[in-house]
């Protein structure tokens, strides 16, 4: 995904509290997920279909209702 210029907080554990860190939309976030600001989040990334399924894998969607036509 290109990243846009927007950032996206994270909340990390710091004792009993938490530490915010800033980070720019499109990065690998903390626990490994791809964060995506608001924006971002309402568009469908590129390695899933229509229907929410990740494809990323080897490009071969493994949806049924892709296999389908439907």
């Amino acid at each position: 995904m290109a990243t846009c210029e927007n950032t996206v907080d994270q909340y990390i554990p710091n004792g009993f509290d938490y530490k915010v860190v800033t980070l720019p939309c499109g990065s690998t976030g903390i626990d490994g997920q791809e964060l995506r600001c608001e924006k971002c989040s309402k568009v469908r990334p590129w390695y899933m279909c229509e229907h929410g399924v990740d494809h990323s894998g080897d490009g071969d969607c493994l949806c049924a209702a892709c296999e389908l036509g439907e």
